[in-house]
């Protein structure tokens, strides 16, 4: 498995976290969590982000509410499936 890095952005940019996993059968899906929670679930974050079929995760317009901890967990379905984990740092001005 090629785990997320964590990542530093400034706030207002699009970031790429990246994962990939190997498996038999090759049906994988992957799954991402921040802080625990499935991105899906997060409020706001989804109408700004995207998980692509290649593992990666997209935030077209990041803002500082978007820090924290993301997970990857790919699964084919057979055994319980892998984590790996990366801090987003998002920083912005002071208004």
């Amino acid at each position: 498995m090629t785990a997320p890095k964590n990542t530093t952005v400034r706030e207002g940019a699009r970031v790429k976290l990246t994962c990939q996993a190997d498996g038999f059968p090759s049906n994988i899906t992957y799954e991402w969590l921040r802080n625990d929670i499935d991105v899906q679930k997060v409020s706001g974050l989804m109408a700004r982000a995207m998980v692509y079929a290649d593992g990666s995760f997209v935030v077209s317009t990041v803002i500082k509410e978007d820090s924290g901890w993301y997970k990857c967990r790919p699964t084919n379905g057979i055994g319980p499936p892998p984590e790996a984990s990366a801090y987003l740092n998002v920083t912005y001005d002071w208004v």
